[in-house]
């Protein structure tokens, strides 16, 4: 049976990254070891989350 790899990969050269840290602002900090290239990841649902509660949101304050 195969492993799931959940590891975030590098978005220019698909290699996994390594964690490096943390931001100012708390979030895990990504390193590439192959090209050097340096991110952050956002989680896919928290995004839908808060782009799907700013549309609400702007739905709601709308006066008819």
């Amino acid at each position: 049976m195969k492993k799931l790899d959940n590891s975030p990969r590098c978005g220019i050269c698909a290699t996994k990254l390594v964690k490096n840290g943390k931001t100012s602002a708390g979030k895990t900090r990504w390193r590439c070891k192959h090209c050097g290239a340096s991110t952050t990841q956002r989680r896919p649902d928290s995004v839908a989350k808060a782009q799907f509660t700013g549309w609400l949101d702007w739905l709601l304050s709308k006066k008819s």
